[in-house]
């Protein structure tokens, strides 16, 4: 191996390790190199300057802007985290490692536990650690994609949830959004899709991203919406959507495609033990602000940046309150 090569095997063993969060023992089987050589490589990496540690404390930076948003919107709590990067995939990884450690905490025997799917829950699902609980439930609050080829596959978030603490799943093999009302209804009225529902109304506990109206969405990548038909939500006034109902910037529910969504109401996530909302990135800025208003989660995670442009949505700042 030359100089070169071994610089970018250093560089790939310390991104796998500082940015992906594998193992050394994980990134030596990928990478067919013995640990301590991985261990060697880390070493180097701090050592030379290709990899810089820093410490950002949230207790310092955002314990204060946490208050204010439980204060201001009556969140039971609110997670806000420092992240240095507008890198959309770095934030959904660091706020799913987030997420993960707060379920990590407050899962119990007995839980039912409602999980929409996307990529944000990808990395929750992926992130959460393994927990021994007794008689849980996992199950899934709306239906499922449209396409065979999507980048996301729900029942890979579902396997991983239930697998991780020892749960029982509940897939909820239907789409997630129908044609007409009539075909909802058909499939609703199936005895098996509506136990997975009413199980899905029981749980105490609901965890869901807040998705935002773009060609980026998750909704279009499942053939649910053209990139045309997503921008025209958007200009109609959807602004985000939980579990696929869209609502405006003021939390009021997008109506028209009610009749043909199958999943968990938004009047039902609100009354939830604990809805987990969690959304990151200044482009959700305006469904966080909307589901806030709307009263659809008591638990936000996000990032110091996209707190701070809630607020500044909501025409407030840290020394007005």
């Amino acid at each position: 191996m030359d100089d070169l090569e071994r610089l970018q095997t250093i560089v790939r063993v310390a991104r796998l390790y500082y940015e992906v969060g594998h193992t050394q023992h994980e990134i030596a089987k990928e990478m067919k190199i013995s640990r301590p050589q991985i261990s060697r490589y880390l070493s180097y990496a701090k050592e030379h300057g290709i990899v810089q540690i820093s410490i950002n404390d949230p207790l310092s930076s955002c314990s204060g802007l946490e208050s204010l948003f439980q204060e201001i919107y009556s969140l039971k709590r609110a997670i806000i985290v420092p992240i240095a990067s507008d890198d959309e995939k770095m934030i959904k990884m660091q706020l799913g490692r987030t997420t993960a450690g707060f379920l990590h905490r407050i899962l119990k025997d007995g839980d039912i536990i409602g999980i929409s799917w996307g990529t944000t829950l990808k990395e929750v699902a992926f992130s959460l650690k393994s927990k021994n609980l007794k008689e849980v439930a996992v199950v899934q609050l709306k239906g499922g994609v449209g396409r065979l080829n999507a980048k996301i596959n729900p029942m890979d978030i579902l396997v991983q949830f239930a697998s991780k603490l020892q749960a029982k799943p509940f897939s909820l093999t239907v789409p997630t959004i129908v044609t007409n009302e009539k075909i909802k209804e058909a499939l609703v009225a199936d005895s098996m899709v509506k136990e997975i529902l009413e199980l899905g109304y029981k749980a105490n506990i609901a965890v869901f991203s807040i998705g935002y109206p773009s060609k980026k969405s998750v909704l279009v990548d499942a053939g649910y919406f053209s990139v045309d038909e997503i921008e025209n939500l958007r200009q109609q006034g959807a602004v985000g959507d939980i579990c696929s109902r869209h609502f405006t910037i003021n939390g009021e529910v997008f109506g028209n495609l009610e009749a043909r969504t199958i999943g968990i109401d938004l009047q039902a996530i609100k009354k939830k033990e604990y809805a987990i909302g969690i959304a990151g990135g200044i482009n959700c800025a305006p469904g966080i602000l909307g589901a806030l208003r709307g009263k659809y989660l008591n638990v936000l995670v996000t990032d110091e940046t996209t707190a701070r442009m809630v607020m500044k949505l909501d025409g407030l700042t840290e020394n007005e309150v």
